[in-house]
């Protein structure tokens, strides 16, 4: 029986022995979802909603700043303080170079290398 109209299989939180710790694989990094079954499958039902929600396509219309915001959130929320600052400080002259009201859809090159 062939396989190839089936969907790739999702993944799932298992259990680490020789850390005693639940782990979901995502992304290829194994993300500690905890030592108690109950919370881990919660923690993973929640990762599992944010990555939902983050992937939803971004409309045109948007504000570049907009988009700036959100990715900045995401950041503070599921990536360590280091990360977020690096990226504070990187997207700073950027979010001051582009006009206030530009839109996904205006955003040319240009706005990005200048």
């Amino acid at each position: 029986m062939s396989k190839k109209n089936s969907k790739p299989k999702q993944r799932e939180p298992f259990y680490r022995k020789d850390r005693k710790l639940w782990y979901v694989q995502l992304d290829g990094r194994q993300i500690n979802l905890g030592p108690d079954r109950v919370v881990a499958w919660q923690r993973y039902h929640e990762l599992m909603a944010v990555r939902a929600k983050a992937t939803s396509v971004i409309s045109p219309t948007q504000p570049v700043l907009a988009v700036l915001e959100a990715f900045m959130e995401y950041l503070f929320r599921e990536r360590s303080a280091r990360t977020y600052e690096f990226y504070q400080r990187f997207l700073k002259s950027f979010r001051y170079s582009i006009p206030a009201g530009l839109t996904v859809e205006q955003l040319r090159p240009a706005h990005v290398t200048d």
